[in-house]
């Protein structure tokens, strides 16, 4: 009767630490897929900030480039003259 009482106790001990082991298991693979996705949208917001960046220098590339062709308009119309 006491064994059968001391194993009952063992096993409920047993069942409760698997239990707690089951859930930190779970708990640990949830925040992994977290981080994943937390990397990814990191990544994603990394890359549309560098295209911003890429398409505003461009831009002022081009501005850069029509305001010296107008000096340069400017300067060959000043010698005709």
């Amino acid at each position: 009767m006491l064994q059968n009482q001391f194993e009952d106790r063992v096993a409920a001990v047993d069942d409760h630490h698997r239990a707690r082991i089951d859930g930190l298991l779970l708990e640990k693979s949830e925040t992994k897929l977290k981080l994943a996705k937390s990397c990814s949208d990191l990544q994603d917001e990394k890359i549309k900030r560098e295209t911003a960046e890429t398409v505003m220098k461009e831009s002022a590339i081009k501005a850069y480039k029509v305001c010296v062709d107008v000096v340069l308009v400017g300067c060959s119309f000043v010698e005709k003259m």
